[in-house]
């Protein structure tokens, strides 16, 4: 999340479980080798717009995971749980 809060598309390998958040080609890339991380570092740089785009997509991606929306979303479960 530092990574995409800076505009920077992460490359995750796709056995972790990254491929829920991350939208291969939209806002980072999910790999299943490394042959496939050259690759996309490749495309990254002869294809610019390619990285804008993914820049400027994964800062969205770093708002949705924000603190601020989080604590929000975990102080009302507690309430839930409180009220029930």
């Amino acid at each position: 999340m530092e990574a995409a809060a800076s505009g920077i598309p992460s490359i995750v390998y796709s056995d972790y479980g990254a491929d829920r958040w991350i939208n291969h080609g939209a806002n980072g890339f999910v790999v299943s080798d490394f042959h496939e991380v050259v690759e996309i570092v490749n495309r990254l740089i002869n294809e610019k717009f390619l990285l804008q785009s993914c820049s400027r997509k994964v800062v969205s991606l770093a708002h949705e995971f924000s603190w601020d929306k989080k604590i929000k979303i975990w102080e009302e479960e507690i309430n839930n749980i409180l009220d029930a």
